[in-house]
């Protein structure tokens, strides 16, 4: 899996999920904290965030 920032979506930073074939499989939102933007995030921390939020994969594709 791949991340992608693609910026403040609603007022939260929002990631693009990608599988190893380039298909967009979900997304990662952060809420904003003294508006830093992260440099990045691995596929490991939004899976971690994913599963600590009680949050499948599924409920979140496209």
């Amino acid at each position: 899996m791949t991340t992608e920032y693609i910026g403040i979506i609603d007022g939260v930073h929002t990631w693009q999920v990608r599988d190893e074939n380039g298909n967009i499989i979900g997304f990662n939102q952060t809420i904003i904290e003294d508006n830093i933007v992260p440099n990045s995030i691995s596929a490991r921390q939004i899976r971690l965030w994913l599963i600590r939020n009680n949050i499948s994969l599924e409920s979140v594709e496209r």
